[in-house]
């Protein structure tokens, strides 16, 4: 039982429960978005014909997602100690550029949900209006230009992750080349989670099998 005392976790776990939290919102969105695409239906299919259940499929592809973005963000996190070098503990990096995530979380986030908000909000509005009578579904025709907001946002929330990871490496780091060294692995991961953004946006919708 708790004697009324603070319990504080460690600093390893305190890093590693904030970096999970963060990186679950980004594979949230990124994993939302990629089940969409053609190239998860065609994986997902040849996967179900092998034997393995699609209620496992889904789940289980959104853990090893989630797990193997967490692990590349931490080799980021041990390698930028030693690449800086610093005597700073790989978790005390790892919880402080954590916050930097927040902005491609939020990238991710007004990318794939944007059109669908705009899309649907007649819809939304009328629930709203008259809750009690039964649904109708009302579209809004959106200008094909709006799609490309979604790549902006993801960019955008990119390059201000960047700049809060390369503002908190000058506050946590004492030498100026240390704090450029220890961005390098960072940033690497970064484009990275970029690169997978982008291309789920440029695929073409396609209905998740086996749902």
């Amino acid at each position: 039982m708790l004697d009324g005392r603070d319990v504080a976790l460690s600093p390893g776990r305190a890093a590693w429960a904030s970096t999970a939290f963060l990186l679950a919102l980004v594979r949230g969105t990124t994993y939302d978005g990629f089940v969409g695409t053609p190239a998860w239906a065609s994986f997902a299919r040849s996967v179900v014909d092998a034997g393995v259940p699609a209620p496992v499929l889904y789940p289980g592809a959104l853990l090893v997602g989630f797990l193997g973005f967490h692990r590349l963000y931490w080799w980021a996190a041990r390698k930028a100690r030693d690449v800086a070098p610093t005597y700073t503990d790989a978790a005390v990096l790892a919880r402080r550029f954590a916050p930097s995530l927040l902005a491609i979380a939020a990238g991710y986030h007004l990318a794939h949900y944007l059109v669908y908000a705009l899309s649907l909000s007649p819809s939304l509005f009328g629930a709203l209006l008259a809750p009690l009578d039964p649904p109708v579904a009302r579209t809004l025709v959106l200008p094909s230009w709006l799609s490309g907001v979604g790549v902006a946002a993801v960019l955008l929330g990119h390059l201000l992750a960047i700049w809060v990871a390369h503002g908190t490496a000058y506050d946590e780091l004492p030498g100026r080349l240390q704090a450029i060294r220890s961005q390098y692995t960072l940033t690497l991961v970064m484009v990275f989670y970029t690169m997978t953004s982008l291309w789920i946006i440029g695929q073409p919708a396609a209905e998740p099998p086996f749902l």
